[in-house]
């Protein structure tokens, strides 16, 4: 008979716990922090000082929302004279009454008649009627030019005076003018041929003898008519006082 050896079980080590920390109660507050006041600082006698106060100006046409500027008004184009009568040889301005910030242009429509320079002044050319157009602010004006011819200036009375008749029989002056009881002698050229007559058409006003000679004797107009022939001619007589 074999005998089995017995075998003792091993017993396992005992793990011993390890005990956990007793925390034990306290009965003591928790410590809340203080904040120190803060220290308010003692008047002193110092000046304060102040900002000086500042002057605000609003506007005066202040804009406010949807404003729409109202367009430029134009300056009424305005002319003292729209009609100007000149003889031949004189001049005028053009003359504008309203008040303008543009330049202004000037046309003469019939330079012939007259003309017009940048400044407006007009210049009488010859007889007839033209049109100076002017312009500003966008707008036209037009101004009627008439001209007429200058007349010739008066002949002077004289006392005593006398007209050549030629060869031609053509007398040197058209018209002779006299003083109330002037004479006036018609002198014929020795060349021309045939018998020469003289008759006034106003006798009261001047008379001619058979020889030529006119006398005036109160104011007014006649005529002498001289006849070579066929042929007659007239001679113009003012007499003046």
């Amino acid at each position: 008979t074999v005998t089995q050896p017995t075998t003792e079980p091993t017993a396992a080590p005992e793990v011993s716990a390890t005990p956990a920390p007793t925390v034990e109660p306290t009965n003591a507050p928790t410590a809340v922090p203080t904040t120190q006041p803060t220290a308010i600082p003692e008047p002193t006698n110092a000046p304060v000082q102040t900002a000086p106060p500042v002057d605000i100006q609003e506007p005066d046409n202040q804009i406010t929302g949807n404003y729409t500027p109202e367009p430029e008004k134009k300056t009424k184009l305005e002319l003292k004279k729209k009609k100007i009568t000149l003889k031949k040889g004189q001049k005028a301005k053009i003359k504008i009454t309203s008040k303008l910030n543009t330049s202004v242009t000037y046309k003469s429509l019939k330079p012939s008649v007259a003309t017009v320079s940048k400044k407006g002044v007009i210049t009488a050319k010859k007889a007839g009627k033209a049109v100076i157009t002017v312009k500003a602010n966008g707008q036209v004006k037009r101004v009627e030019v008439t001209v007429k011819q200058a007349k010739k200036a008066e002949e002077k009375a004289v006392k005593s005076s006398s007209v050549k008749l030629g060869k031609d029989f053509k007398l040197a002056k058209q018209s002779v003018t006299l003083k109330k009881g002037g004479k006036l002698t018609i002198k014929k050229a020795s060349e021309l041929s045939g018998k020469v007559t003289f008759r006034s058409l106003d006798k009261k006003i001047a008379s001619v003898s058979v020889n030529g000679v006119v006398k005036a004797k109160k104011k007014g107009k006649t005529a002498i008519l001289i006849k070579n022939g066929k042929k007659t001619i007239k001679l113009k007589i003012v007499v003046k006082k």
